[in-house]
This record gives structure tokens, C-alpha cells and sequence, in this order.
């Protein structure tokens, strides 16, 4: 019976845990690029010959009120650049809402302050 009201409790304070706000900023850049990697390639490695992987990549950037965020994701979102875009960030991640209406989870690389005119 102790560990059913634990449960309960648990259960209760997960449900009552705050989820950060979603916020509005702007959409303002999709810049794709590929990058190579050493391969693992076994045998090929132990003959001294480093097969090279093509890795693509997207990185997005997101103009807020406070801050510049670019993140990178896998997948292909919708996006349309210079458009309004929701999104909300806990540590290093931020999830945004795409022009299809799905939300995406996304790493951010790099957070930038902006100036604040005081």
C-alpha cells in the first residue's frame, strides 16, 4: 500500500511540474552543408586506408526577443525562412513548431544575446 501512495505522489508532482512556455521568435535561416568523416571500416582501417563518410546537415537559426539560437537537427522539417515560428528551450535543447505544424526537437549549437539598448 506504500508504494502505491509513492506512486500516486510521484505521479501527481510529475503532472504538476511546470513545462516551460513556448515563446515566439522568427525563423531567419536554413543553411544546409556536408562534412566527411573517418569511416570504420575494419579491415580497411587495419590496411592504413581511412574510408571517408559524407555526412548532410542542416543547421536553423531562430531570431527571439532576447536571443539568436542555431540548432541542428536530423530529418527534414518545413520551414519557411522569415517566417513566425513557437518554440522553448530547456538546457541545451530547443524544440520548435515547423510550417507542418510538428514539433521537432533540435540541439542548440551556439546562443547569442543580444544587445539591449540600456
Amino acid at each position: 500500500m506504500k508504494h502505491c501512495f509513492l506512486f500516486l505522489l510521484f505521479s501527481v508532482a510529475l503532472l504538476a511540474a511546470p513545462e516551460k512556455a513556448w515563446e515566439f521568435g522568427k525563423m531567419i535561416a536554413a543553411e544546409s552543408g556536408e562534412y566527411e568523416s573517418p569511416g570504420t571500416g575494419g579491415g580497411a582501417l587495419s590496411r592504413g586506408i581511412a574510408l571517408a563518410r559524407k555526412h548532410d546537415y542542416t543547421d536553423y537559426t531562430i531570431d527571439s526577443e532576447r536571443y539568436v539560437y542555431t540548432v541542428t537537427l536530423s530529418g527534414s522539417p518545413h520551414v519557411i525562412v522569415n517566417a513566425p515560428t513557437k518554440f522553448r528551450t530547456e538546457k541545451s535543447t530547443l524544440w520548435f513548431i515547423d510550417a507542418d505544424g510538428k514539433e521537432r526537437k533540435s540541439k542548440i549549437l551556439r546562443q547569442v544575446l543580444k544587445e539591449t539598448g540600456t
